[in-house]
């Protein structure tokens, strides 16, 4: 419980997946080549949401603690033009 995540995936295919403690809950495939996240938090439940250029879609929904939430914001590429991978964490 806890473990929640929301990530862009650009490698085979463009989408977007929806990750809890027990695996990935959903799996979007996409055309675009860019896009937009949001997380958002109500109580003891995390939702997570993409952008389809005309709004958000909600991936999925996550229970979570009730103790301060902290966001890790990974970036990572196979390219090799890509910078390494940064790490930022958000409170």
């Amino acid at each position: 419980m806890g473990i929640v995540g929301v990530y862009r995936n650009s490698y085979q295919a463009e989408g977007y997946q929806f990750r809890t403690a027990s695996g990935v809950s959903a799996d979007v495939a996409v055309s675009d080549s860019s896009g937009a996240l949001r997380l958002g938090r109500a109580g003891h439940s995390v939702t997570a949401y993409y952008s389809n250029g005309g709004g958000f879609v909600s991936l999925g929904t996550a229970q979570t603690n009730a103790v301060d939430t902290g966001f890790n914001l990974d970036f990572s590429s196979p390219l090799t033009t890509s910078p390494a991978k940064y790490r930022h964490r958000v409170r």
